[in-house]
Protein backbone atom coordinates (compact mmCIF):
# COMPACT_ATOMS: atom_id res chain seq x y z
CA UNK A 1 0.00 0.00 0.00
CA UNK A 2 1.29 3.45 -0.87
CA UNK A 3 0.43 6.20 1.58
CA UNK A 4 0.84 9.69 0.14
CA UNK A 5 -0.78 13.10 0.28
CA UNK A 6 -3.68 11.84 -1.88
CA UNK A 7 -4.57 8.99 0.51
CA UNK A 8 -8.00 9.47 2.13
CA UNK A 9 -7.68 10.46 5.80
CA UNK A 10 -3.92 10.85 5.39
CA UNK A 11 -3.76 12.76 8.69
CA UNK A 12 -4.62 9.54 10.54
CA UNK A 13 -1.45 7.78 9.32
CA UNK A 14 1.86 7.92 11.16
CA UNK A 15 5.12 6.60 9.71
CA UNK A 16 7.73 5.14 12.08
CA UNK A 17 11.38 4.27 11.61
CA UNK A 18 12.68 0.81 12.55
CA UNK A 19 13.15 1.71 16.24
CA UNK A 20 9.68 3.19 16.66
CA UNK A 21 10.31 6.94 16.30
CA UNK A 22 7.71 8.92 14.35
CA UNK A 23 9.16 10.32 11.14
CA UNK A 24 8.21 13.84 10.14
CA UNK A 25 7.93 15.40 6.69
CA UNK A 26 7.03 12.09 4.99
CA UNK A 27 5.32 12.77 1.66
CA UNK A 28 5.05 9.12 0.56
CA UNK A 29 5.49 5.67 2.14
CA UNK A 30 5.19 2.23 0.52
CA UNK A 31 4.23 -0.34 3.16
CA UNK A 32 5.44 -3.24 0.98
CA UNK A 33 8.94 -2.01 0.12
CA UNK A 34 9.50 0.45 3.02
CA UNK A 35 10.36 3.15 0.48
CA UNK A 36 10.02 6.60 2.01
CA UNK A 37 9.94 10.01 0.39
CA UNK A 38 10.69 13.00 2.60
CA UNK A 39 10.20 16.67 1.79
CA UNK A 40 13.13 18.77 2.96
CA UNK A 41 13.24 22.55 2.90
CA UNK A 42 16.60 24.17 2.18
CA UNK A 43 17.29 27.62 3.47
CA UNK A 44 15.52 27.25 6.82
CA UNK A 45 18.77 27.59 8.75
CA UNK A 46 21.62 30.04 8.68
CA UNK A 47 24.09 27.60 7.08
CA UNK A 48 22.04 26.93 3.93
CA UNK A 49 21.52 29.86 1.60
CA UNK A 50 20.14 28.12 -1.53
CA UNK A 51 16.93 29.73 -2.75
CA UNK A 52 14.54 28.96 -5.54
CA UNK A 53 13.96 31.25 -8.51
CA UNK A 54 11.20 33.06 -6.60
CA UNK A 55 13.45 33.79 -3.59
CA UNK A 56 11.65 31.28 -1.38
CA UNK A 57 13.55 28.44 0.33
CA UNK A 58 14.23 25.59 -2.09
CA UNK A 59 12.55 22.23 -1.46
CA UNK A 60 14.04 18.81 -2.12
CA UNK A 61 12.32 15.42 -2.16
CA UNK A 62 14.54 12.61 -0.89
CA UNK A 63 13.54 9.00 -1.61
CA UNK A 64 15.16 6.03 0.14
CA UNK A 65 14.37 2.58 1.53
CA UNK A 66 14.39 2.07 5.29
CA UNK A 67 13.99 -1.62 6.19
CA UNK A 68 11.85 -2.07 9.29
CA UNK A 69 9.91 1.17 8.85
CA UNK A 70 6.17 0.83 9.30
CA UNK A 71 2.92 2.77 9.31
CA UNK A 72 0.04 3.05 11.76
CA UNK A 73 -3.51 4.03 10.94
CA UNK A 74 -5.46 5.39 13.91
CA UNK A 75 -3.06 3.62 16.28
CA UNK A 76 -3.18 0.22 14.50
CA UNK A 77 -0.02 -1.01 12.79
CA UNK A 78 -0.54 -1.82 9.13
Amino acid sequence: MIIDMQTPEVAHYLIYDFVGHVMGFVTSFDTDTCEIELGISLGGGTLVTQRGDDGEPAHVLVKFTLPGAYAEYKGVRI
